[in-house]
């Protein structure tokens, strides 16, 4: 239980819920907190969050895909041996798919759904068609490279559920133009869905910009294969259940879909470094413009009952609290940082470093707002995020 490995004095659930107004003083750069995470924190609640009651609620809004009678048997067939291996990538902006490759949880996806963050959410298919997901199927993932160039990139699931399935790569000879292709992913939200077409017509150093506003090049296939956001990250798959392109991006007009080559993906997992794309020049001029925010220490203060240093924070530079740091002064209690990611004046996330070692160890999570912690994280090897999660029990 979680309150064992706490120190006597406190927990972190005595932080959630409590209101930051008493918190909030007249500016003042204070010195920098002891909790050597404390950047990363920032920048998590402030630019790269990945909240996990977002993301449930995310898994919550998926519907089961109920299209399995209307597939031939070869169809059937090829959905039911690589569904499995195809896995939901969800952040906290956006849902996208991805490939297993290997049995350490090793994911083949495209770019663009990881972009922005360091790690990503991953659900495997439940084993029953259709059934219902809960927190506990939902596993961290770690951003391991990136291509912006070609939009691909691997992530790596920190702690993988036993006897993964996995997909295998195809190769050039199995993309013809005229010949089957098959796609299993999550468009608009709805779960494992397969779809099928044919090859349109095969695209060597293919020019396209995307959302994000990045100039990619790649060999791409182009298919009548419909995909939607969703899809994307996804495989495309031979009639022998291969890897021959992962899904990417769709045109304007009917029936233009196209893949990231096998070809282009065979590189990628060559290299061992990370590529990046150049801007469009209206999208470069903008973000050479931009500022990024520095989170700020507001005031450093002792605590009331004078047992403790408190460094108040400023996560988002508008000069007003929304972090709270706590080290007690007897070294062998935990340093806590209770954190407002909702930005509602109380605390509802609280990280803590139990032997003050500047890491976090665990974290605990106010999900519905009642200021009671509803989901514990536990942390490793330095990571801010955690990389396993589990309801909350109190007690000794």
């Amino acid at each position: 239980m979680i309150l064992t490995t706490m120190s006597a004095a406190s927990s972190p659930t005595d932080y959630l819920g409590r209101s930051i107004n008493e918190y909030k003083f007249k500016a003042s750069n204070g010195p920098h907190p002891s909790f050597s995470q404390y950047r990363a924190v920032a920048m998590r609640n402030t630019s790269d969050s990945l909240k996990v009651e977002n993301l449930y609620a995310r898994a919550k809004s998926l519907k089961a895909d109920d299209m399995l009678a209307t597939r031939g048997a070869k169809d059937v067939k090829i959905y039911q041996s690589i569904a499995p291996a195809v896995v939901l990538v969800v952040s906290d902006d956006g849902l996208g798919s991805g490939s297993v490759l290997d049995k350490k949880g090793t994911i083949l996806t495209n770019w663009h759904v990881v972009a922005g963050h360091n790690d990503v959410a991953v659900i495997f298919k439940p084993v029953a068609e259709g059934k219902k997901i809960t927190k506990n199927d939902i596993y961290r993932a770690k951003v391991v490279r990136i291509d912006e160039v070609t939009d691909l990139a691997l992530i790596q699931v920190l702690s993988p559920p036993a006897n993964l399935h996995t997909i295998g790569l195809g190769n050039d000879s199995e993309i013809q133009v005229g010949s089957d292709v098959h796609a299993i992913g999550h468009p608009t939200g709805q779960s494992w869905t397969y779809t099928k077409g044919i090859v349109s017509q095969l695209r060597k150093d293919y020019q396209w910009t995307s959302e994000s506003n990045r100039l990619h090049r790649a060999d791409i296939i182009q298919t009548q294969t419909p995909i939607n956001p969703g899809n994307s990250g996804g495989p495309l798959l031979s009639d022998s259940g291969h890897i021959v392109g992962v899904n990417s991006f769709k045109a304007t007009g009917e029936g233009l879909n196209f893949a990231v080559s096998i070809g282009e993906i065979t590189r990628f997992l060559s290299r061992s470094t990370n590529r990046k794309a150049q801007l469009a020049p209206n999208a470069a001029a903008s973000a050479s413009s931009s500022r990024k925010c520095e989170p700020k220490v507001l005031v450093k203060r002792r605590s009331k009952d004078n047992k403790a240093t408190e460094e108040i924070l400023d996560f988002n530079c508008d000069g007003k609290a929304d972090g709270l740091m706590t080290t007690p002064d007897n070294t062998s209690e935990a340093v806590y940082m209770a954190t407002d990611t909702k930005g509602n004046g109380r605390f509802d996330t609280v990280y803590a470093d139990n032997d003050r070692d500047g890491k976090i160890d665990l974290s605990v999570y106010d999900l519905d707002g009642d200021g009671k912690p509803d989901l514990i994280g536990y942390h490793a090897n330095g990571d801010i995020n955690p990389y396993k999660y589990e309801p909350f029990v109190s007690g000794g």
